[in-house]
């Protein structure tokens, strides 16, 4: 398991590939807003929202706010 704070300019983004099989992530909105596209679905969130998806699909993490937007982020590895 892995644990970070991911900071978002205003309306900024951030595209990530897919991780391995079986990779997931939590999130969790510490501030701001955010507009969270995993593969083809996107999800609206605000301040104090969670969402848990599976990682080895694309996914683009968008600032939906006016200030910076600020994320946990906590990304859980496949037992090998």
């Amino acid at each position: 398991i892995e644990v970070y704070e991911l900071r978002l300019s205003p309306r900024g983004s951030h595209q990530s590939e897919p991780h391995s099989k079986g990779t997931t992530e939590t999130l969790i909105v510490l501030t701001g807003a955010l507009r969270m596209t995993v593969g083809e679905e996107s999800f609206e969130l605000a301040t104090g929202d969670t969402i848990f998806f599976n990682a080895d699909v694309p996914h683009i993490y968008e600032s939906r706010s006016s200030h910076p937007t600020r994320l946990l982020n906590v990304i859980g590895y496949p037992r090998t």
